[in-house]
Protein backbone atom coordinates (compact mmCIF):
# COMPACT_ATOMS: atom_id res chain seq x y z
CA UNK A 1 0.00 0.00 0.00
CA UNK A 2 0.96 3.64 -0.92
CA UNK A 3 3.75 2.13 -2.99
CA UNK A 4 4.40 4.13 -6.36
CA UNK A 5 4.11 3.02 -9.40
CA UNK A 6 3.83 3.24 -12.66
CA UNK A 7 0.13 4.98 -12.59
CA UNK A 8 1.52 7.18 -9.45
CA UNK A 9 0.85 6.30 -6.05
CA UNK A 10 -1.04 3.48 -5.40
CA UNK A 11 -3.43 2.96 -2.69
CA UNK A 12 -4.80 -0.78 -3.06
CA UNK A 13 -4.94 -2.90 -6.27
CA UNK A 14 -6.28 -6.26 -7.10
CA UNK A 15 -6.22 -8.81 -9.85
CA UNK A 16 -7.73 -11.90 -11.30
CA UNK A 17 -5.94 -14.35 -13.11
CA UNK A 18 -8.20 -16.08 -16.40
CA UNK A 19 -8.27 -18.22 -19.41
CA UNK A 20 -9.98 -17.39 -22.54
CA UNK A 21 -11.08 -19.88 -25.07
CA UNK A 22 -7.56 -21.41 -26.61
CA UNK A 23 -7.01 -21.59 -22.51
CA UNK A 24 -4.20 -18.42 -22.51
CA UNK A 25 -3.71 -17.49 -19.14
CA UNK A 26 -4.25 -13.16 -18.87
CA UNK A 27 -5.00 -10.56 -15.84
CA UNK A 28 -7.63 -8.68 -15.19
CA UNK A 29 -6.48 -6.27 -12.64
CA UNK A 30 -7.58 -2.73 -11.19
CA UNK A 31 -5.37 -0.34 -9.46
CA UNK A 32 -6.91 2.36 -7.35
CA UNK A 33 -4.48 5.73 -7.06
CA UNK A 34 -3.80 7.53 -3.76
CA UNK A 35 -6.28 10.85 -3.04
CA UNK A 36 -8.35 9.97 -6.34
CA UNK A 37 -11.57 11.54 -6.25
CA UNK A 38 -15.47 9.85 -6.37
CA UNK A 39 -17.27 10.46 -9.70
CA UNK A 40 -19.76 13.54 -9.03
CA UNK A 41 -16.80 15.42 -7.37
CA UNK A 42 -13.86 14.74 -10.55
CA UNK A 43 -16.20 15.33 -13.26
CA UNK A 44 -17.77 18.91 -11.49
CA UNK A 45 -13.28 19.84 -11.42
CA UNK A 46 -12.69 18.81 -15.06
CA UNK A 47 -15.73 21.08 -15.93
CA UNK A 48 -14.83 23.60 -13.82
CA UNK A 49 -11.47 24.06 -12.76
CA UNK A 50 -9.50 24.36 -16.21
CA UNK A 51 -6.22 24.23 -14.33
CA UNK A 52 -6.84 20.87 -12.71
CA UNK A 53 -8.99 19.45 -16.19
CA UNK A 54 -5.23 20.50 -18.07
CA UNK A 55 -2.70 18.46 -15.01
CA UNK A 56 -5.85 15.47 -15.09
CA UNK A 57 -5.23 15.48 -19.18
CA UNK A 58 -1.50 15.61 -19.06
CA UNK A 59 -1.75 12.18 -16.09
CA UNK A 60 -3.67 10.59 -18.41
CA UNK A 61 -1.79 11.45 -21.63
CA UNK A 62 0.98 10.21 -19.69
CA UNK A 63 -0.02 6.85 -18.48
CA UNK A 64 -2.57 6.59 -21.56
CA UNK A 65 -1.91 6.54 -25.58
CA UNK A 66 -4.46 5.65 -27.93
CA UNK A 67 -1.86 6.67 -30.96
CA UNK A 68 1.07 5.10 -32.59
CA UNK A 69 4.28 7.59 -33.75
CA UNK A 70 3.91 6.05 -37.70
CA UNK A 71 6.95 7.56 -38.38
CA UNK A 72 9.31 5.79 -36.40
CA UNK A 73 10.45 1.88 -37.26
CA UNK A 74 7.84 -0.55 -36.41
CA UNK A 75 10.14 -3.98 -35.87
CA UNK A 76 10.39 -4.26 -32.24
CA UNK A 77 13.65 -5.13 -30.74
CA UNK A 78 14.18 -8.56 -29.34
CA UNK A 79 14.72 -7.18 -25.68
CA UNK A 80 14.26 -3.96 -24.32
CA UNK A 81 16.89 -0.96 -24.85
CA UNK A 82 19.93 -1.23 -22.05
CA UNK A 83 20.26 1.39 -19.76
CA UNK A 84 24.15 -0.04 -18.90
CA UNK A 85 24.55 1.87 -22.52
CA UNK A 86 26.94 4.70 -22.41
CA UNK A 87 23.89 7.05 -23.65
CA UNK A 88 22.21 9.89 -21.59
CA UNK A 89 19.44 9.34 -20.03
CA UNK A 90 17.53 11.79 -22.02
CA UNK A 91 18.61 9.06 -25.33
CA UNK A 92 17.64 5.75 -23.05
CA UNK A 93 14.49 7.52 -22.49
CA UNK A 94 13.67 8.05 -26.40
CA UNK A 95 14.99 4.86 -27.01
CA UNK A 96 12.43 3.17 -24.43
CA UNK A 97 9.75 5.71 -26.10
CA UNK A 98 10.68 4.14 -29.70
CA UNK A 99 10.59 0.80 -28.72
CA UNK A 100 7.15 0.91 -26.65
CA UNK A 101 5.77 2.55 -29.56
CA UNK A 102 7.39 -0.89 -31.88
CA UNK A 103 6.07 -3.21 -29.73
CA UNK A 104 2.42 -1.62 -29.36
CA UNK A 105 2.36 -0.74 -33.17
CA UNK A 106 2.43 -4.86 -33.67
CA UNK A 107 0.37 -6.07 -30.82
CA UNK A 108 -2.12 -2.99 -29.64
CA UNK A 109 -3.51 -3.14 -33.70
CA UNK A 110 -7.81 -4.20 -33.44
CA UNK A 111 -7.97 -6.42 -36.35
CA UNK A 112 -9.47 -4.35 -39.25
CA UNK A 113 -11.26 -7.66 -39.92
CA UNK A 114 -12.29 -8.39 -36.15
CA UNK A 115 -12.59 -11.93 -34.85
CA UNK A 116 -15.28 -13.61 -32.76
CA UNK A 117 -14.87 -11.82 -29.37
CA UNK A 118 -15.45 -8.73 -31.27
CA UNK A 119 -19.12 -9.79 -31.32
CA UNK A 120 -19.02 -12.02 -28.35
CA UNK A 121 -22.12 -10.60 -26.42
CA UNK A 122 -23.68 -9.80 -30.06
CA UNK A 123 -26.82 -7.65 -29.82
CA UNK A 124 -30.34 -8.22 -31.67
CA UNK A 125 -31.15 -5.07 -33.74
CA UNK A 126 -29.31 -2.27 -35.47
CA UNK A 127 -26.21 -2.91 -33.42
CA UNK A 128 -25.71 -6.31 -33.82
CA UNK A 129 -23.14 -6.08 -36.42
CA UNK A 130 -21.05 -3.91 -34.11
CA UNK A 131 -18.06 -3.97 -32.27
CA UNK A 132 -18.02 -4.02 -28.99
CA UNK A 133 -14.89 -2.78 -28.31
CA UNK A 134 -16.47 0.29 -30.63
CA UNK A 135 -13.49 -0.30 -32.87
CA UNK A 136 -12.73 1.80 -35.63
CA UNK A 137 -12.68 4.78 -32.97
CA UNK A 138 -12.67 8.52 -34.18
CA UNK A 139 -9.91 9.72 -34.69
CA UNK A 140 -9.12 12.88 -32.12
CA UNK A 141 -5.85 15.40 -32.88
CA UNK A 142 -5.99 16.60 -29.36
CA UNK A 143 -7.41 15.37 -26.04
CA UNK A 144 -10.72 17.39 -24.92
CA UNK A 145 -13.30 16.68 -22.46
CA UNK A 146 -16.94 17.18 -23.43
CA UNK A 147 -20.14 18.68 -21.57
CA UNK A 148 -20.79 15.47 -19.40
CA UNK A 149 -17.00 15.60 -18.38
CA UNK A 150 -15.65 12.87 -20.41
CA UNK A 151 -11.89 13.09 -21.39
CA UNK A 152 -11.38 11.69 -24.78
CA UNK A 153 -7.58 11.16 -25.21
CA UNK A 154 -6.29 12.42 -28.52
CA UNK A 155 -6.07 9.16 -31.21
CA UNK A 156 -3.95 9.13 -34.54
CA UNK A 157 -5.05 5.49 -35.83
CA UNK A 158 -9.20 4.53 -35.74
CA UNK A 159 -7.46 0.60 -35.11
CA UNK A 160 -5.05 0.72 -31.98
CA UNK A 161 -6.13 -0.28 -28.72
CA UNK A 162 -5.27 1.97 -25.83
CA UNK A 163 -1.83 1.15 -24.40
CA UNK A 164 0.27 2.15 -21.55
CA UNK A 165 4.05 2.26 -23.21
CA UNK A 166 6.14 1.10 -19.46
CA UNK A 167 3.91 -1.99 -19.55
CA UNK A 168 4.33 -2.39 -23.62
CA UNK A 169 8.10 -2.20 -23.13
CA UNK A 170 8.32 -4.58 -20.01
CA UNK A 171 5.55 -7.41 -21.16
CA UNK A 172 6.46 -6.97 -25.11
CA UNK A 173 2.39 -8.31 -25.89
CA UNK A 174 -0.99 -6.51 -26.06
CA UNK A 175 -3.03 -5.01 -22.85
CA UNK A 176 -5.44 -2.89 -22.53
CA UNK A 177 -5.83 -0.04 -20.46
CA UNK A 178 -8.47 2.55 -19.27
Amino acid sequence: MGKMGIFGQVANHFGVVETNGRGMLHLHALVWLTGNLDFDSLRCRLLQDKDFANRMIHYLESIIVESINIDSDTNPLETPPSSRSENSDHSFHLRLLADGNSVASKKQMHSKNHNATCFKYRQKGLRKNACRFGMPQDLRPHTEINELGVIHLARNNSWVNPWNPAIAICIRSNHDIS
